[in-house]
């Protein structure tokens, strides 16, 4: 089961390895779409379309004149994603103030791109072969000598957890047909940057990148551990559906898929449930409830976050920390 598990918890690692994109991507499955109309739209919908569109659990909370969409993302994409449900595109062109996971914009600075690599990186001078024991170190290289794209001299510098990230973006996440230049996140960034909107970060970009890449290093050590051999790999992610159960909108398989029960998990898989999943999304909530209590002028924020935030009966899921602080869940997809 691990090793299953291992590809759909590596997405939530992908976009902030990969940064954000200044690129202007082509959407070729739908013909050009005027999202910017200057007008104001129409009362979002409290239903969804009967056409497939992806939702991600659309949903708001208002406070003393603020309000704050939720939307769930899965991060990376595929061209047919686009556009998303009328009452997503709506809430898009509502609001004032864009936030994510993390301000993507500072990564795409020469400042931010250094700090960034400062927690990618191992220390100068130190290479995997350094870090990792000998038999996982020796399991690396096993699973390289499978994958035709990438080879040691290419990750040897990076922390474990990159390196593995790495591993799965070049050579697996292609093959489920899923692209950083199709990202939801950078979709939706394009339409703020249109739209001449400020953006913000849930977290600062410091403490995302130390919980992203700098976790302790038997999470790491495991994290390499995980890795099989690149068919095994593409397998795993075939059967997954995972791309499918988000585009479909398929909330009991994300469920399963993201939020799975592991009788006996190792300490990556502990570390994605505990710190990556639970505690990030109470502190994405404490983030959008303080963004509430204390904008004092009307503001309307649009709040993107990875949709495993959102699912689930526990504290992993935003929607029960803001219910806990006392706070009302408008859902727009149901």
């Amino acid at each position: 089961m691990k090793k299953i598990l291992f590809l759909p918890m590596l997405l939530i690692f992908v976009l902030a390895a990969c940064g954000g994109s200044e690129e202007v991507v082509d959407y070729p499955v739908y013909e050009p779409v005027d999202y910017y109309e200057s007008e104001e739209p129409e009362e979002i919908s409290q239903e969804m379309n009967s056409t497939a569109a992806i939702h991600g659990l659309l949903s708001y909370v208002e406070h003393n004149g603020n309000r704050a969409y939720i939307f769930g993302s899965m991060h990376l994409g595929r061209p047919y994603f686009f556009p998303l449900a009328d009452e997503v595109e709506q809430a898009l062109r509502r609001a004032d103030v864009f936030a994510f996971e993390f301000d993507l914009t500072e990564l795409q600075d020469f400042a931010g791109m250094l700090e960034m690599a400062g927690y990618m990186m191992l220390p100068l001078g130190t290479t995997l072969a350094d870090v990792l024991p000998e038999d996982t170190f020796n399991h690396l290289l096993d699973v390289l000598e499978t994958f035709p794209s990438v080879n040691y001299e290419e990750i040897a510098m990076f922390q474990p957890m990159v390196a593995a990230t790495m591993i799965t973006a070049t050579e697996i996440f292609p093959t489920m047909g899923i692209f950083q230049e199709y990202s939801v996140d950078t979709y939706i960034m394009s339409i703020a940057r249109e739209l001449d909107r400020q953006i913000i970060g849930l977290n600062p970009l410091a403490h995302e990148m130390q919980l992203l890449h700098g976790a302790p290093i038997d999470v790491q050590i495991a994290a390499i551990q995980d890795l099989t051999d690149r068919d095994t790999m593409i397998e795993a992610a075939t059967e997954l559906g995972l791309v499918e159960a988000y585009f479909t909108q398929d909330m009991d398989a994300l469920l399963a898929l993201l939020r799975p029960y592991d009788p006996e998990p190792n300490a990556f898989a502990e570390y994605m449930i505990d710190v990556i999943i639970i505690q990030r999304s109470i502190e994405f909530a404490e983030e959008i409830h303080r963004l509430l209590t204390e904008t004092t002028e009307p503001t309307v924020f649009f709040v993107t976050m990875g949709i495993g935030h959102m699912i689930g009966n526990d504290q992993g899921n935003v929607f029960v920390v803001l219910e806990d602080m006392g706070h009302t869940i408008t859902p727009l997809w149901e």
